[in-house]
């Protein structure tokens, strides 16, 4: 059995964001702090180390001043081209040396990701006994969501080798068969625990959802899905 706060977790950041400039959506200013504190702020209780995989500019700076406990996970220049796969073996590297049985990944640009998410994914994995898992927003997958063994870094490899055209993340989840970790289509007015913050105008529908929840009469976005609610 596989404890949940035995496994890392790694924060993907390597892309840019040409919505926000210079700046990567990771660092667009939400409620006085960063969108990616709140990604940090949301993910950190479900896990045991954290790391960011970033490559460059002023979040590497935000990282090493403010949260000086995670760790830096830049991936080499010759994986550019892979886009967020390149992260997710990033990530299985990392864990890998540090003797975990696997490793977690999400987006950096989601301030409201499930606090159940880990022990959901780790629960399908181990359930359907597969490499790895990942979530499924109705109906479609949210691959950066996803969890992964350490010894699935080799098939990564193999896969990039001998199958170039490969280059989604849907096509590698369906690739390695990851079980599905459903959780419910957001309602209209309900806040999406996956909703992502590419635009000025997310921002603003981020910023609207968070000042919400800090009234007594709405659920708050820190409160987890619960299982019935993922499972339907």
């Amino acid at each position: 059995m596989i404890y949940p706060n035995s496994v890392p977790a790694v924060i993907l950041a390597g892309g840019n964001s040409r919505q926000f400039g210079d700046d990567q959506n990771a660092m667009a200013p939400m409620a006085g702090r960063v969108v990616i504190d709140h990604v940090i702020e949301r993910l950190q209780p479900q896990c045991g180390p954290m790391g960011v995989n970033v490559t460059f500019g002023p979040l590497v700076d935000h990282i090493t001043d403010n949260h000086p406990d995670i760790t830096l996970l830049p991936e080499p220049y010759i994986w550019n081209d892979r886009g967020p796969q390149a992260g997710v073996r990033t990530a299985l590297i990392w864990a890998f040396s540090l003797g975990a049985p696997c490793v977690l990944t999400v987006a950096c640009n989601t301030p409201f990701l499930p606090l159940d998410l880990m022990c959901r994914l780790l629960g399908d994995m181990e359930g359907q006994d597969r490499f790895a898992a990942a979530v499924v927003q109705d109906p479609f997958w949210q691959p950066l969501f996803s969890l992964w063994r350490t010894e699935d870094d080799r098939a990564l490899h193999k896969l990039w080798r001998d199958d170039p055209m490969l280059d989604s993340m849907v096509d590698l989840v369906e690739y390695f068969t990851a079980a599905h970790t459903p959780y419910p289509a957001a309602k209209d007015g309900e806040i999406d625990p996956f909703f992502n913050i590419n635009t000025e105008d997310d921002l603003k529908t981020a910023e609207h959802w968070l000042a919400r929840s800090a009234d007594a009469s709405d659920p708050s976005p820190s409160t987890p899905l619960s299982k019935s609610e993922g499972r339907g």
